[in-house]
């Protein structure tokens, strides 16, 4: 009897990607291809249900292009972000755009058009609200309104209300338990943004270039060499000067590396901010379970591990999204029971606490409550 294998399919924002993944949870192959993203008004983001699918089926094809037989391929599974498809009865793609193109028939998870909306559903203060701790305006029940007019998430055996986080919701990711979730939206692409609108971008691209490494690896490593020179015992101290009243006038590649480590201490922040509100609410984190493109940088990770005083836990598996899709493809197939008792996830590595960010978190939460105090001032 052969080797099982199972396919994993991730649908993400910018790209589909496809691995075919072995019973001991290794990655034999596996492939990728962009996604077509429509971004011509400010606010609004849509894509195309037939270009994904069509982009779905070439990776799944070339995953498997090596393989002499299929027969050893017992189940596939899917993850996709939460983006909302228009179609009409009989499945044709129906336009959600103001260009009218039909083929424009996905608003996504990243889209913020219905802001107001959003704020009729709150002003309701009905229960169902509580659900979503208080409604975004990328929520699909908002979208729907509209069109008719995402994690971190954790898991508890009872369900858990934590004023604005989502949920619980009930076997959401794992069958007989509740899931709680808070956001953080597009925290990679603001770090994105942060990088390559800065002057020094180009210098820095340059650079990674020449060593055949990422812009975030570039990055890290420039931060180190940068804490040497200034002889700090680690490069989370570079951002201490670095606040609105921290900022210069100067453009080099020293000072984007500067307000990239701080960008990063500032989505920590947020993350911690969510931790405490769910252990305020009933929960008790102890540890953070990464996954995604921002678990690939391990800046990223200990800055985590630092801002919120968790060890920070790691797959062995680096693509973790593809590893999970194969793991539903895995239990559809009936060779696993349930998710819980799949062999395919194996833990790594776990990062853990080297610098104590109490005193600066302390400083982050006030500033949070002044800025929450000022808007409802001005709203007032």
């Amino acid at each position: 009897m052969g080797e099982h294998f199972y396919i994993g399919v991730d649908v993400g924002t910018a790209s589909v990607r496809a691995a075919l993944v072995s019973s001991n949870g290794k990655i034999a192959s596996s492939a990728s291809r962009a996604l077509q993203i429509w971004h011509t008004l400010p606010d609004f983001y849509e894509q195309s249900s037939e270009d994904i699918w069509e982009n779905v089926c070439a990776v799944v094809k070339e995953v498997v292009a090596d393989k002499e037989s299929c027969d050893g391929i017992r189940g596939i599974g899917f993850d996709a972000t939460c983006s909302l498809v228009a179609l009409d009865s009989s499945g044709t793609p129906v336009t959600v755009s103001p260009s009218k193109d039909n083929g424009r028939n996905i608003i996504m998870w990243l889209d913020h058009r219905a802001v107001k909306q959003a704020q009729m559903i709150n002003d309701t203060k009905h229960k169902a609200v509580l659900m979503a701790g208080t409604t975004h305006s990328s929520m699909k029940l908002d979208l729907k309104i509209l069109l008719k007019l995402i994690t971190p998430s954790l898991l508890s055996q009872e369900p858990t209300f934590v004023p604005g986080v989502w949920g619980p919701y009930f076997c959401a990711m794992v069958p007989s338990l509740w899931l709680n979730e808070g956001g953080q939206s597009v925290t990679g692409k603001l770090l994105d943004h942060i990088i390559e609108t800065h002057v020094a971008y180009p210098d820095l691209k340059e650079k990674a270039g020449k060593s055949g490494s990422s812009i975030y690896e570039e990055l890290n490593s420039h931060l180190t060499v940068m804490a040497e020179k200034r002889r700090l015992e680690n490069v989370a101290l570079l951002s201490q000067d670095v606040h609105i009243c921290g900022l210069t006038l100067a453009s080099d590649l020293d000072v984007l590396a500067v307000l990239y480590v701080a960008s990063l201490q500032a989505i920590a922040h947020g993350s911690r901010h969510i931790i405490e509100s769910m252990n305020k609410s009933g929960h008790s984190i102890d540890t953070l379970f990464l996954c995604g493109g921002l678990a690939k940088n391990e800046l990223f990770i200990q800055t985590h591990a630092d801002v919120t005083g968790l060890p920070c836990v790691l797959a062995r598996e680096s693509e973790c999204m593809l590893i999970g899709a194969a793991i539903l493809g895995a239990c559809a197939s009936g060779d696993f029971p349930s998710v819980q008792v799949s062999t395919f996830y194996l833990r790594a590595a776990a990062m853990h606490p080297v610098v104590n960010f109490r005193q600066i978190f302390q400083i982050y939460k006030l500033v949070t409550v002044t800025k929450s105090f000022l808007e409802l001032k001005q709203h007032r």
